[in-house]
């Protein structure tokens, strides 16, 4: 094979790893986001990549076909992993705000997700962008980048693991979601349950008062002011995000080294 050829074709394989990881990573994958966006952006960081990957490369590119697709089919799988374990912190966080504007009342009040396109609480979107900017004013998105350049020096193209240990790992991960919603949405949620509480107490010592009607509007302002009372809670979480992510495409690597 030519040298451009094979050159060209190890190029390709970056860019499909890369590709994988746009698809799935947190804000990048938004369905908002342009295709050609997202495109031009996994060009760009190919070719700041591929100079590094040439030069500490272990294996040759692929001279046939098979060899070709199973390699690109395996450099896919291996951004779509890390994106999709970088991106669980935000589900934790939306399935916290979920929960609250459930319980608030707002599960007839909907807006639609642009990143998601599906439809969504207005808590849940709150949070979620808030976590965004955090994540973003706190350089997030900078491991990120750090994390998937590393894994060119460690896992080479066309050579990752797929251990089956892998499988109960990102199981593992996945649990993290209901233990980050916990987290974001636990004040909140406690708070609701204690004024359901009185409201309950209210309506045996007052059986006359219309609890129905002034329940929704003391649930909404509690659930309001417990929101901006307990802010400092999910800046903590998503300012912790990084090191968890870092961790996590830590442990990922660790795994998918041959």
């Amino acid at each position: 094979m030519e040298p451009w050829s094979e050159l060209f074709l190890i190029f390709v394989l970056v860019l499909f790893r890369i590709a994988g990881f746009v698809i799935f990573a947190p804000f990048l994958g938004s369905r908002n986001i342009p295709g050609a966006m997202k495109g031009l952006l996994t060009v760009a960081l190919a070719l700041l990549l591929f100079p590094a990957v040439v030069h500490g490369r272990a294996l040759a590119a692929p001279t046939d076909l098979g060899g070709f697709v199973a390699c690109a089919v395996s450099e896919t799988a291996v951004g779509i992993l890390f994106g999709f374990v970088s991106s669980l912190v935000f589900v934790g966080i939306q399935l916290g705000g979920h929960l609250i504007g459930q319980k608030m009342g707002f599960a007839m009040a909907n807006v639609v997700d642009p990143f998601t396109e599906a439809e969504v609480t207005l808590v849940e979107e709150f949070k979620f962008f808030l976590a965004v900017f955090v994540f973003l004013a706190v350089g997030g998105h900078h491991l990120l980048m750090r994390s998937l350049a590393g894994t060119f020096a460690v896992i080479p193209l066309g050579g990752a693991a797929f251990r089956p240990s892998l499988g109960m790992v990102l199981a593992e991960q996945c649990g993290s979601i209901f233990l980050i919603a916990l987290q974001a949405a636990a004040p909140a949620l406690g708070a609701m349950f204690l004024v359901t509480l009185a409201m309950g107490f209210l309506a045996r010592a007052v059986p006359q008062v219309n609890i129905m009607m002034i329940s929704f509007p003391i649930q909404i302002a509690v659930g309001l002011i417990v929101l901006v009372i307990f802010m400092p809670v999910l800046m903590d979480i998503v300012v912790r995000a990084p090191g968890g992510i870092g961790w996590n495409l830590e442990i990922l690597t660790r795994l998918m080294t041959p």
